[in-house]
């Protein structure tokens, strides 16, 4: 689906032919409102001044898991400039649910070592220390990851799944790019799964 007004352009995926129709619904009706959670930032007199251009990505589709990253950009009239936009969202297909990534894993301070370790999605050429991403900072921005609501997760932190790994994303400063991305293989994820929802990702 494609919701649009005036300057602004969201694309997001809905699902179909799932036998258990109340399940489908609220996939699709959580699949709609993190797409559309951008637009909770500004008063509804600002719309008319943003221009939004967002679309998304399937990173992973199982029957146990679906994966959505969504990228873009947004600005509002007056501001300085863009800032690139990332967002993502993890349903749990067998229960119908949204998995936010403490309920998928167990976010400690080794976990954050093995995600510093992991591949770097980022600006060319940025060293970890530019950053400025401590581990007490990840500590509290992964423990809030994945809320759609701004006050909830100031950090914008967000995990997603890919065919063979995970993923987690953090803001940064707007000459940094404005989010930063970490990935993890599977098998170095193992140790931090929650025993509870290791079998959904195989």
């Amino acid at each position: 689906e494609v919701y649009t007004d005036r300057a602004i352009s969201i694309s997001y995926p809905q699902i179909s032919n799932i036998n258990d129709t109340t399940k489908q619904d609220r996939v699709n009706q959580l699949l709609k409102i993190e797409a559309l959670s951008v637009l909770n930032d500004y008063q509804t007199n600002e719309l008319e001044k943003l221009t939004v251009k967002l679309d998304y990505v399937v990173g992973r589709r199982t029957a146990e898991l679906l994966s959505i990253r969504f990228t873009g950009s947004r600005y509002l009239q007056g501001t300085p400039y863009p800032t690139a936009l990332f967002q993502s969202i993890n349903l749990d297909m067998q229960e119908g649910d949204k998995l936010r990534l403490p309920d998928v894993v167990q976010v400690t301070a080794e976990f954050i070592e093995a995600i510093k370790k992991g591949r770097i999605q980022a600006a060319k050429d940025i060293p970890w220390e530019k950053l400025r991403l401590e581990n007490n900072k990840l500590l509290k921005a992964f423990a809030q990851a994945d809320s759609a609501v701004s006050s909830e997760n100031p950090a914008r932190a967000f995990s997603y799944f890919t065919i063979d790994g995970m993923g987690v994303s953090v803001a940064v400063i707007h000459a940094l790019g404005d989010h930063v991305e970490f990935e993890l293989p599977i098998e170095n994820l193992a140790p931090f799964l929650k025993p509870e929802k290791a079998n959904i990702i195989k």
